[in-house]
């Protein structure tokens, strides 16, 4: 009955536009024009890769993650690729034979997916062996995470699992409530000092102690409300962000809030529905909304900054940040780079393959972007336009 209902919701959000797809005859639900821009900035193509074979319509954020000076992808059909980030070349292939629906994670010299069939696999970063495969919970959609020796795996039905990153292991397991109906996907944990932070479908933030699992703290982001369940769906699937002593985090149909980690005093929320992530920095934090509006609020008192409303119902991406500039990615397969400033859409580029469904990765101010298509492509502002 879960999956039926996980399955409905996937449909009810492709046909309100939160995908980038039509919504039927009403132009309030298509998608906004592609926003017109005067090119003040120069956005070239570096390299692009294709890993083979896309995500079709199941729309998942397969991330790419950064181990050293290598950029690994992987495909739905268990295709990982490392690539050089300076050239895109490939420097070892794996093919796991599985159906990857969670993944790139990384770290402590690990490459780590999630599968359909609920497994984590872990490869050697430096040569893509496998070195232990383990059964968790339920389905993985999202990257597992791995710290102080301990991956950290979120599964969809409401499950963190901490494994033993040597052996995968079985260390502990810290389970939330799942509403009858929720969003389809689930946010990666987030770690800090020996504390893992994860957002559950119930509207709850969560932290407790990565080596334990043992639960020290918890905190209601959106409080469901209305008369049905989908008015009720107050899912945190984006990943909270750490900023110095702030947390932040957002949930879908509820509010973004600032918190001071050490105290837990709440600094300031503001009404905002999101499930597609976060960045900041010293001044501003950015945010899509669920229609597709992006926004910067004052990083210290969650005032309004700026709003760009050009890219609603285009199935943009959460905001990347990247020199002056904020990037989505959305369903067409643009990147649109706004001046963090003001919100200006100044530059933008067309990819191939497909729409751009995870936010874009930035490393030493080249970003990369996996399409729907299985190609990723390195980008960089290479100057001021004419």
């Amino acid at each position: 009955m879960r999956a039926w209902w996980l399955l409905a919701m996937s449909s009810w959000l492709v046909g309100c536009g939160m995908f980038g797809k039509s919504g039927g005859d009403d132009p309030a639900s298509q998608p906004a024009p592609l926003p017109e821009t005067r090119q003040a900035i120069a956005v070239d193509k570096l390299w692009t890769f294709d890993v083979g074979g896309g995500v079709g319509d199941r729309f998942l954020k397969l991330t790419p993650a950064q181990v050293s000076d290598l950029l690994v992808i992987a495909n739905p059909e268990g295709k990982v690729a490392a690539l050089d980030v300076a050239t895109g070349k490939p420097r070892w292939r794996a093919d796991l034979d599985v159906e990857v629906t969670g993944g790139v994670g990384a770290g402590e010299g690990l490459v780590l997916l999630g599968t359909l069939d609920a497994e984590v696999i872990a490869l050697d970063a430096r040569n893509g062996e496998e070195i232990w495969r383990q059964r968790v919970s339920s389905e993985i959609l999202s990257p597992p995470v791995v710290s102080g020796g301990v991956v950290l795996v979120r599964s969809i039905d409401g499950r963190v699992s901490g494994l033993a990153s040597s052996n995968g292991e079985r260390r502990w397991s810290l389970r939330r409530d799942v509403p009858s109906l929720s969003l389809r996907g689930s946010s990666p944990p987030l770690v800090r000092q020996g504390v893992v932070l994860a957002g559950f479908a119930d509207g709850k933030l969560v932290a407790a102690e990565i080596a334990t699992g043992k639960v020290l703290w918890d905190y209601r982001v959106a409080e469901p409300r209305g008369r049905n369940e989908v008015d009720r769906m107050v899912d945190v699937d984006a990943q909270p962000l750490l900023v110095g002593s702030v947390l932040y985090a957002a949930s879908f149909q509820g509010r973004v809030m600032a918190m001071a980690l050490g105290s837990r005093k709440i600094l300031w929320v503001s009404d905002v529905s999101s499930h597609s992530g976060m960045s900041a920095d010293e001044q501003n934090l950015y945010i899509s909304d669920e229609t597709g509006v992006v926004l910067a609020l004052d990083r210290l008192s969650g005032n309004s900054v700026w709003r760009q409303d050009g890219l609603m119902r285009r199935g943009v991406t959460g905001p990347a940040r990247t020199g002056d500039w904020v990037v989505t990615g959305d369903f067409e397969g643009y990147l649109h780079f706004m001046n963090s400033r003001d919100g200006v859409i100044e530059g933008q580029i067309r990819l191939g393959g497909g729409a751009v469904l995870a936010t874009p990765l930035i490393v030493d101010k080249v970003l990369y972007a996996l399409t729907s298509g299985g190609v990723v492509t390195a980008v960089t502002v290479t100057g001021r336009g004419g």
